[in-house]
């Protein structure tokens, strides 16, 4: 790598806000390069290769209008990771790493609004339909 190539990519970062300059060779990394960083690896995590341990995830959240760019970006995650949604705001899969998703619900700062579940079926209900979707 060249240094136009490297002072090129270190202005791109501080443009898009993942690093701010602290003096003239010195960057701090951003809690929204963390944050990018945390959902690039919940992403590339294999959760659908563990063996289902016969519990249900489940994600439920209320997270007001005024952190919808938060929501969305949950949200979104949720559905990428394999998700079903529920209801609008109610989320379930057989696989699921909590403690990620509780790290990023941190750096997103909607930890009051976000609760995981671990669920079983009642006997009584018939959760064939969740297992065809989801191949178990």
């Amino acid at each position: 790598m060249t240094n136009r190539q490297y002072y090129s990519a270190l202005d791109s970062f501080r443009r898009h806000g993942y690093i701010k300059r602290v003096n003239t060779d010195q960057f701090l990394i951003t809690p929204k390069a963390i944050t990018h960083a945390r959902i690039a690896k919940i992403d590339s995590g294999n959760w659908e290769n563990q063996s289902w341990d016969g519990s249900w995830k489940l994600i439920a959240f209320d997270i007001p209008e005024k952190r919808r760019s938060e929501r969305d970006m949950f949200r979104s995650l949720l559905k990428r990771k394999g998700f079903v949604g529920l209801q609008n705001s109610v989320f379930i899969s057989p696989f699921a790493d909590f403690k990620e998703l509780a790290l990023l619900r941190r750096d997103l700062k909607i930890e009051k609004h976000v609760s995981f579940f671990v669920a079983k079926s009642h006997q009584s209900d018939d959760d064939s339909a969740l297992r065809k979707r989801f191949g178990l």
